[in-house]
């Protein structure tokens, strides 16, 4: 049976966000590039969420630019599209940009989305039910999105926490979207470390119980040691200065969608997800995008220590790293937002 339905959007609700659509100049006729491919980990991911709500409120048309949004199935796969060449730029994980400065991959960060992970490592029920303490997680069996992937790190550095190995803990990749829904289930895991909806649904309905998460600041403090840098928009540093106008275009876009997100009632937000925006039943929803509001950033602006936290956070767990410190401030920018001219929403 289908857990996830398809988004509908009813014509009036549609009417009446068109309508309080504000009036913006003309889009820009200089940019370098007007269709632009973004690579996220899943269209159904709120972890991704910005990119699509920009989408549905229509600032990357007013910015001049044609966006196809790329559903890569993975965190893990859109980072390699990005680095093979396949899409412009991704909706991603930030740290990853700083795990690959360590092997001479000169991505960057341009607009951040996210100032907390949409991150939780969850158990099924029948082990929730046991479980005591995290050194109890040795020997189950636990779903990630894919290996590499954001989730796959944050449990990671949970079980490093608490002097866990990773080898000592199994994972298997579910995923994430229905697939993960799917395994939790059906018994083919003791629990999983992922995004919301997957979260959100398996949560509201007992599925689970979140025994570590991310998306909110006390466990944020508990596994990266505070509020951690997270979703961002990504590029390589060779399209950004190949493209610096179609990459302002882009963060006038998303500055704008944040600015509008932090202002906006979950409903306002459901209302504008595109069409083929797949997403739990609108209850469902509503209730996630009430749990992640904190997580999103309202400015688009990173912490101008943002590679240092991410450094100190992977570090010890992530091999040769130390290749990666001398770059830690080229690892994102905040040029671009800064430069971003204010539009009202």
């Amino acid at each position: 049976m289908s857990i996830f339905r398809t988004a509908t959007v009813a014509a009036l609700g549609v009417a009446c966000v068109l309508a309080a659509a504000p009036i913006v100049a003309a889009p820009a006729t200089n940019l370098e590039k007007t269709s632009v491919k973004v690579g996220v980990g899943s269209k159904n991911g709120f972890f991704f969420l910005p990119t699509m709500v920009a989408e549905g409120l229509g600032y990357y048309k007013d910015e001049g630019l044609s966006v196809d949004i790329v559903d890569a199935g993975s965190g893990g796969k859109a980072l390699e599209a990005l680095v093979a060449g396949g899409v412009d730029m991704i909706s991603g994980a930030y740290d990853h940009v700083v795990q690959l400065r360590a092997k001479n991959v000169a991505l960057q960060g341009f607009v951040l989305q996210a100032r907390l992970c949409d991150y939780a490592v969850g158990l099924t029920k029948e082990k929730a039910a046991t479980y005591k303490k995290p050194e109890d997680l040795r020997g189950m069996k636990l779903g990630i999105s894919s290996p590499g992937s954001g989730s796959d790190m944050f449990l990671k550095l949970f079980l490093a926490k608490h002097g866990i190995k990773a080898s000592d803990v199994p994972t298997i990749s579910v995923g994430l979207g229905p697939t993960a829904i799917a395994a939790v289930r059906a018994g083919q895991i003791d629990g999983l470390a992922n995004n919301d909806p997957v979260l959100g649904v398996l949560e509201q309905s007992g599925d689970i119980k979140i025994i570590a998460d991310g998306r909110h600041d006390a466990g944020s403090k508990e596994v990266y040691g505070g509020p951690y840098p997270c979703a961002a928009m990504i590029a390589s540093e060779d399209f950004i200065k190949a493209n610096p106008k179609t990459t302002q275009a882009m963060a006038n876009a998303m500055v704008r969608t944040l600015h509008w997100m932090a202002k906006a009632k979950p409903e306002d937000i459901i209302n504008v997800m595109p069409k083929q925006f797949s997403q739990p039943d609108p209850e469902v929803t509503k209730k996630i995008l009430i749990n992640l509001k904190d997580t999103y950033s309202a400015d688009g602006l990173f912490p101008e220590n943002s590679g240092d936290l991410a450094y100190k956070a992977l570090g010890p767990y992530v091999p040769n790293l130390e290749a990666a410190k001398p770059s830690l401030a080229k690892t994102f920018t905040n040029d671009f937002v800064k430069a971003v001219q204010p539009k009202s929403n």
